[in-house]
């Protein structure tokens, strides 16, 4: 969950901070070798300016065809203004995002992506499959690592996580996140599905942590309860408590 509220912004904002630099058919190579081999742009074609390609994975199990347009003027400010759009008979990505040397911005932005592609970015030594998608919903945001306004929904649909002990699903579960003094606050709350969801999330310059509780509801199947038990002891309540704190990035 690390960079939980903003990472698939924070995904994007990486491809337009690349794109300045290099021909849009050489994307992908610098975007694998600042991901650690995680991420790649395919069928990058276009200019730095103006083009189009697919964001995937590593083994391509996930794509998200998106255009992009860079607005010259604001390289003059020091500024990166980026324009996505979709592609491929798609509805999104869209929006505006702009990136300076202390800050991050984003105006009318939406977005999707497979939950599967977050699983990496989970803090659990087993990373549980997700299913289900992820959007992301920004008609205003800026942060700039110490304040900030604005609000970031994040809504994980047909949720679900599976671990070698069982699955569970999780209905549709909503993230609102919040610049709250020196740190973005998420609070995680989901509706439907076999478990209760409640907690915050939270990240700073410095580190990430959360604090989640998750309570089957009655009639919940033995498999669920088998699955939840592997992310800590529940208490007689049958709910498991989840807390992380990470420092460093």
């Amino acid at each position: 969950m690390k960079k939980f509220g903003l990472i698939f912004a924070g995904v994007l904002l990486l491809i337009g901070a690349v794109i300045v630099f290099v021909p849009a058919t050489l994307i992908n190579g610098r975007l694998a070798a600042a991901t650690g081999g995680r991420l790649n742009l395919a069928e990058a074609n276009g200019t730095v300016w103006r083009g189009e390609g697919a964001l995937t994975d590593a083994k391509n199990t996930w794509q998200l065809p998106l255009a992009w347009k860079l607005d010259a003027a604001s390289l003059a400010s020091g500024d990166l203004a980026l324009t996505l759009s979709p592609v491929r008979n798609a509805t999104q990505p869209s929006g505006t995002i702009n990136l300076s040397a202390t800050s991050i911005a984003l105006a009318n932005f939406r977005g999707t992506i497979p939950a599967q592609a977050l699983a990496a970015m989970l803090p659990l030594r087993d990373a549980p499959a997700l299913g289900g998608d992820i959007s992301v919903d920004a008609p205003a945001f800026r942060w700039n690592g110490a304040s900030g306004e604005g609000a970031l929904k994040l809504s994980w649909m047909r949720a679900r996580l599976a671990t070698t002990a069982g699955s569970a699903d999780l209905g549709t579960v909503e993230i609102a996140v919040t610049p709250q003094d020196t740190r973005l606050l998420g609070r995680v709350s989901n509706a439907g599905g076999e478990v209760a969801i409640s907690g915050t999330i939270g990240l700073t310059s410095s580190s990430n942590e959360g604090d989640l509780t998750i309570a089957p509801l009655p009639g919940a199947p033995p498999a669920l309860l088998r699955a939840l038990a592997t992310f800590g002891t529940a208490d007689p309540s049958g709910a498991v408590r989840v807390s992380w704190r990470n420092s460093g990035r």
